[in-house]
């Protein structure tokens, strides 16, 4: 079992199409179908069952796919919660300030990342 077979499960329940669920995890849809093919051997239960017209969730699917995205979300905050540690720069810095300052500002700081970039809202009244 690994996240990226969770993560296709969760693109197939929430689109309810292998193609489409294909396209936006990136993969084609043989790797998709095997992947998931290969968690359902894993586990020893269907998560979906095929037909050529639908795809429907079995009452286990269900329970897997809601836990899958609960694993899918941790992940990503054990991810955010990393990269905070190797950079603890990051986030939004709003600053209030008049326009000619705030491009003064930007200007003498170049280094800033997209992720680091003010938030310029010029003042209307003081």
């Amino acid at each position: 079992m690994n996240l990226r077979a969770l993560s296709y499960v969760v693109a197939v329940a929430d689109l309810r199409n292998f193609t489409h669920a294909a396209e936006q995890c990136h993969v084609s849809q043989p790797t998709l179908s095997a992947q998931i093919k290969k968690l359902e051997e894993y586990l020893g239960i269907k998560i979906f069952e095929r037909n050529n017209k639908r795809i429907m969730i079995t009452d286990e699917g269900d329970e897997i796919i809601h836990s899958a995205r609960r694993i899918l979300v941790e992940t990503e905050t054990i991810q955010d919660i990393a990269e905070r540690a190797k950079n603890p720069f990051t986030g939004t810095f709003r600053l209030g300030a008049f326009p000619t300052l705030s491009t003064y500002i930007v200007n003498q700081h170049p280094k800033l990342t997209p992720h680091q970039r003010p938030i310029l809202t010029p003042l209307k009244s003081v």
